[in-house]
């Protein structure tokens, strides 16, 4: 076993994975036997993944653990979201459920193998984790070095299985706005998830950023904010911005609305008719500005009253 390690780490690299195992994966990945103690009953290895590397779908008779030593790398059980993994992680594959893992796209990574019930556990290989299978479960994870966990919480609470593109493509802005965004700015105010998320819809929409605006509306979703919800932003924005910008984000948003499974148009909401408009509209007015609306309406010259 070479002494040299490419990738520093607290147990041995080992060798390149012989011809019986390498088959069996995508890449290029190192094993080195830790514990073999058949008096113990215990098989322990050490499997170092260089970047991008996986190994096919499979499963175990007996089970195994993973033991995460270092890097970054992803776990995923068929039919299931990836988990990704960090050093500390343990992951207990039940016997029988099919599964792969493996490296991040830009990380190395390593874990300890440990094989339950050697006496009578067997590997059943399958097909290779293809290379668009991979990328759909490991690329848009907030999760990153620099970003603090509550950061990363937050962020995925928001965001949950889907980061903007620029987290993979530009990991130190991604840090900097994620620990800000996610973190410190959460740290003050009483806004709950849904009013954040339905701001930063509103300032989305002002600004005509339409990417943002559309992963807010994912956002909400995922938060629980009502479609109607949603909706009342669109239209309380029409007085604030004009309706020649509300009417792009109008059409954007029942396309978003349809692929969700929700059907325009969606159930009125109005709580005024065109006799009771200016009574109510009045008294609103009152419990927002106070006794200065009446001031207004008194001395308003009569062009400027409406």
């Amino acid at each position: 076993m070479k002494n040299e390690t490419i990738f520093p780490q607290i147990f041995p690299q080992g060798d390149r994975l012989p011809e019986e195992f390498s088959r069996y994966f995508t890449g290029q990945a190192y094993l080195a036997s830790i514990s073999n103690n058949e008096a113990l009953g215990t098989h322990i290895s050490n499997v170092t993944f260089e970047p991008g590397c996986r190994n096919n779908w499979h499963s175990h008779t007996g089970g195994q653990l993973l033991l995460v030593t270092a890097g970054r790398g992803y776990y995923q059980e068929k039919g299931e979201p990836a988990r990704e993994l960090r050093p500390g992680d343990v992951v207990e594959i039940p016997a029988d459920v099919v599964h792969w893992h493996g490296a991040a796209p830009d990380s190395w990574f390593s874990h300890l193998a440990v094989e339950c019930n050697p006496a009578a556990n067997v590997n059943t290989w399958l097909e290779p984790v293809g290379d668009a299978e991979y990328e759909a479960a490991t690329a848009m994870s907030w999760c990153r070095p620099g970003l603090s966990a509550a950061a990363v919480k937050n962020a995925e609470m928001w965001f949950p299985g889907e980061a903007p593109a620029f987290v993979k493509t530009d990991p130190e802005l991604a840090e900097v706005f994620g620990n800000f965004a996610f973190d410190e700015v959460q740290r003050y105010g009483k806004l709950d998830v849904k009013t954040r998320v339905l701001v930063t819809m509103a300032s989305s929409l002002a600004q005509q950023a339409a990417a943002t605006y559309e992963m807010t509306l994912r956002a909400a979703l995922a938060n629980g904010v009502a479609p109607v919800a949603i909706r009342e932003v669109l239209y309380q924005a029409v007085p604030y911005v004009g309706m020649a910008k509300v009417v792009d984000y109008i059409a954007l948003t029942n396309d978003f609305f349809r692929k969700n499974g929700v059907e325009p148009p969606l159930e009125p909401q109005a709580i005024t008719t065109p006799e009771t408009r200016m009574e109510k509209g009045l008294a609103l007015q009152k419990e927002i500005f106070g006794d200065e609306i009446e001031r207004m309406y008194e001395t308003s010259p009569a062009n400027q009253l409406h």
